[in-house]
């Protein structure tokens, strides 16, 4: 059943998308003498292939944009 105007779902955010659909906020950290840091924001993320290491990757290459901006 779905729900009405105003009312709210029952549905689980977690399972409202498919895991090959998912959006991911990363924390990037400026500084930790400062405790700076950047929100990355991954849309369309598909969980099943996408590996720690390429998260890492785009956080890199996000980051470099980050500190020269």
């Amino acid at each position: 059943m779905s729900p009405g105007e105003g009312e709210i779902s029952d549905t689980l955010t977690n399972l409202s998308k498919p895991n090959t659909s998912a959006t991911l906020t990363l924390r990037i950290v400026k500084s930790f003498e400062y405790r700076t840091e950047k929100s990355l924001v991954l849309h369309d993320v598909n969980l099943e292939t996408t590996t720690v290491g390429r998260l890492k990757e785009v956080a890199k290459e996000s980051n470099c944009r980050f500190l020269s901006s």
